[in-house]
């Protein structure tokens, strides 16, 4: 399957040489592609990423290539079922936003995130690393984990994740 090129979602460029896009709104550094259908992440210029309710079911590791100075990406309810493990790193992301969609597992993260949002997913206790736990809040109710399988993750653990576990 071959990518759409990134012209087509893009206009033309702006006095300060950044595209118009034809499917986001952007306001100030954060663009959103709420139900845009895409099955992709664009590359733009910016810090803050919302693509809700889109068709992106798996991360690659070119998706945020140029997009390094993100700081928050919200991918709330796509189809997302995996995550390459080279795909997040993103020295300034600190949250990371990924609710309602498929993921059953999540790759290393980097260690600047302070804000894990991955609530409504398939996570069994096999797709959590016990790194993830340290040092930064994760929501994840409503996921099939057994939290007795990391009893030693929450030495360091400033918040204990959120929701209904079994």
């Amino acid at each position: 399957m071959t990518r759409p090129t990134v012209l087509g979602l893009l206009g033309s460029l702006t006095s300060h040489s950044l595209p118009t896009c034809l499917v986001c709104m952007c306001l100030g550094s954060s663009v959103y592609f709420d139900s845009a259908n895409l099955e992709y992440i664009p590359p733009l210029p910016h810090t803050y990423l919302c693509a809700h309710f889109n068709h992106i079911s798996h991360l690659r590791a070119g998706d945020f290539r140029e997009l390094t100075k993100l700081k928050r990406i919200d991918l709330s309810s796509n189809f997302i079922f995996s995550i390459n493990d080279d795909v997040l790193h993103l020295f300034a992301l600190q949250d990371l936003i990924l609710p309602e969609n498929q993921l059953v597992a999540l790759p290393t993260l980097p260690s600047g995130i302070e804000f894990l949002d991955t609530h409504l997913n398939q996570f069994w206790s096999s797709g959590i690393q016990t790194k993830a736990f340290w040092e930064r809040c994760w929501k994840m109710d409503s996921n099939p984990v057994n939290l007795n399988f990391f009893s030693s993750a929450y030495f360091c653990l400033p918040q204990l994740p959120t929701g209904h576990f079994t």
